[in-house]
């Protein structure tokens, strides 16, 4: 070879070892799906995904799927049937074979899960399949449903989109797999009966005028049903102390509100009638749903993990749309209802105390309508079920149980 020859050689050498270098790059690929009414993948999206990116740059594809919509949600079931993926709900990413989910996980994980990946020379497409294809359409097509953020537009926005949204949902796994969904359509059927009996107890005693049925609800029925929710809060909550070893506080609450339980499944073992207890277990449960809904309070105005038990998945259903009503979580509002029914049982021991159970049973009625509602969305809207949720629905049965001979009396005396 002439020297010529050997210097263009050399030289086109030189020019090729940029792009060498950039073909040797080590990339994490990954599939982050959301959905535009969840406000938690706001919060990853917005708050903790620019930074991510940008530290990373283009040595991480992160495709952001809209799993609200059909074509999104098609590839949202594909990757929960075809992986296994128990956790059901938005936001949820997938690394590799990896599966984070919340407002808490993805942001913390995602940092180093990257950094060990590129250090192993990468992590190849989450075994979905097609999702390659997903890819390489999100780069040249304009799609609002599948995104392809690079380092300029990182922040990726969760609305936009011009198809309908729906609740993201699981197809083809049944809501029977899950055991904590068992308990809350068990739960769920207990409310509903509670409901029906309070009603018709009342409806006997303050339209036609009939106490029989009352002075059976009160000196058998109630007891028994009571009795069977304390019973019921004992294992809910001893299931919350056996997956809260990890975390002292958490821990404490739950045990909190097992004693509570084993306090007032023992008083009611010991009464022959309801109304003779109201006066020391209506404060004590209370008290008990007081903690639950502090608990759950904290976990989401804090977008902290939940420590959930041996059973459930409280942090999806805690990071699900449905966390919130009337734009405020429903653990905050737990917090205010049973504040409010407990200044109203206090104002009762001083003040008017027909007045304070007939306060209270219409409190205790209407909290068990949204108890009713929540718990029912829990298996069959949102896939899962958060036992403290179900405890939570269990003291309000409780005290629409232990409250209602007295406020039906008051009631049928004032009409």
């Amino acid at each position: 070879m002439s020297f010529l020859g050997k210097a263009l050689l050399v030289i086109a050498s030189f020019m090729l070892l940029p792009f060498a270098g950039a073909q040797s790059q080590p990339v994490v690929y990954g599939v982050f799906f959301h959905s535009p009414t969840c406000p938690f993948c706001h919060v990853v999206m917005d708050d903790h995904w620019p930074g991510i990116q940008a530290e990373f740059g283009d040595q991480l594809r992160v495709l952001f799927v809209d799993a609200s919509t059909p074509q999104g949600g098609q590839l949202y079931h594909s990757a929960i049937n075809n992986m296994g993926i128990a956790s059901r709900g938005v936001p949820m990413l997938i690394i590799g074979e990896t599966v984070l989910t919340g407002a808490a996980d993805i942001p913390n994980q995602t940092p180093d899960l990257v950094r060990n990946g590129l250090a192993a020379g990468g992590i190849d497409y989450p075994p979905i399949p097609d999702v390659e294809s997903y890819f390489e359409r999100a780069s040249v097509e304009s799609n609002p449903a599948f995104v392809l953020p690079s380092v300029e537009t990182a922040s990726v926005s969760a609305t936009g989109t011009t198809e309908t949204a729906a609740p993201v949902t699981t197809e083809s796994t049944s809501i029977l797999d899950d055991p904590a969904n068992v308990v809350a359509i068990g739960v769920l059927l207990g409310l509903i009966g509670v409901m029906g009996l309070v009603g018709l107890v009342g409806w006997r005693l303050v339209v036609e005028r009939d106490s029989t049925l009352l002075r059976k609800f009160d000196a058998r029925l109630g007891r028994n049903l009571a009795l069977a929710s304390a019973v019921l809060g004992v294992a809910l909550s001893g299931s919350l102390i056996l997956g809260s070893f990890d975390n002292l506080t958490t821990l404490i609450l739950a045990a909190g509100v097992l004693v509570i339980f084993a306090v007032l499944t023992v008083q009611l073992l010991r009464a022959d009638t309801i109304s003779g207890l109201t006066g020391m277990l209506i404060p004590l449960i209370l008290f008990a749903g007081l903690l639950v809904a502090g608990y759950l309070a904290y976990v989401e105005t804090t977008l902290s993990d939940a420590m959930c038990g041996v059973i459930g998945n409280c942090n999806v259903v805690q990071q699900s749309e449905h966390a919130t009503m009337f734009g405020v979580p429903v653990g905050v509002l737990g917090v205010v209802g049973y504040l409010s029914m407990i200044g109203v049982w206090a104002l009762g021991r001083t003040w008017d105390e027909k007045q304070s159970s007939i306060a209270l049973l219409l409190m205790a009625l209407v909290g068990m309508v949204f108890s009713i509602y929540l718990t029912f969305l829990e298996p069959f809207v949102i896939g899962a079920s958060c036992v403290w949720c179900l405890t939570s629905a269990v003291v309000m049965a409780m005290v629409l149980l232990l409250i209602a001979p007295a406020g039906w009396r008051a009631l049928r005396g004032n009409s």
